[in-house]
């Protein structure tokens, strides 16, 4: 069962939603929920290794996800991996 069916949380099919810190520990929990709930989700952590970790978690569950690592999460950074996000989601 997955952990969405336990919580308060609507379906979100068509809902993208970025998750900075979804590389481990809390971070990865709301990916992997919010992906189990139907979004496509947008996972950035700060090493490639952690980020390809939860990207292969979501899309061998059949979620649908872009990943992006970060050495340092900078607000540069996040600026320019918001709007990738949402273009390649088509928004």
């Amino acid at each position: 069962m997955a952990l969405w069916e336990h919580l308060p949380l609507s379906r979100l099919d068509g809902q993208v939603a970025p998750v900075n810190g979804a590389g481990r520990g809390i971070g990865r929990a709301i990916a992997l929920a919010l992906s189990d709930a139907g979004a496509a989700v947008a996972v950035c952590a700060r090493s490639e290794d952690e980020v390809s970790g939860v990207a292969g978690q979501i899309e061998s569950r059949g979620g649908t996800r872009w990943q992006y690592g970060a050495t340092s999460p900078t607000a540069r950074r996040y600026r320019a991996w918001s709007p990738r996000s949402r273009r390649r989601s088509g928004r």
